[in-house]
């Protein structure tokens, strides 16, 4: 899934494809908070309070790899998706990447550790 910036900053990415493993989203902000990216199925894909909270509703962590290793062979095993499900699955991973990732991990980590 790829996700929009909300920055006017010229040199920050339009468009940052990330991964994501569920459908659940925060649809409301809280008092305070700033929406910092929005997706066609989540419009609070990333949001700030004050300096102090970052939440994203993806997995910065995340990496095909993982995929593959961990959670792919537990799916199939319990049969918790056809495998024409899982297929696609993968194939949505083939699209995701490097830069992607770097800059979704940065984001977080810039946050952190200004």
């Amino acid at each position: 899934s790829g996700f929009n910036i909300n920055s006017p900053a010229p040199d920050a990415r339009a468009t940052v494809r990330v991964l994501k493993s569920h459908g659940q989203f925060v649809d409301g902000l809280p008092d305070g908070a700033k929406r910092l990216a929005h997706s066609a199925h989540t419009p609070n894909e990333m949001f700030c309070v004050s300096d102090r909270i970052l939440a994203v509703q993806f997995h910065p962590e995340f990496h095909p790899k993982v995929m593959e290793e961990r959670i792919a062979p537990t799916v199939a095993n319990k049969q918790l998706l056809r495998p024409e499900q899982l297929e696609d699955a993968r194939a949505t991973f083939a699209h995701y990447g490097t830069a992607d990732e770097t800059f979704a991990r940065g984001a977080v980590q810039a946050f952190l550790c200004p």
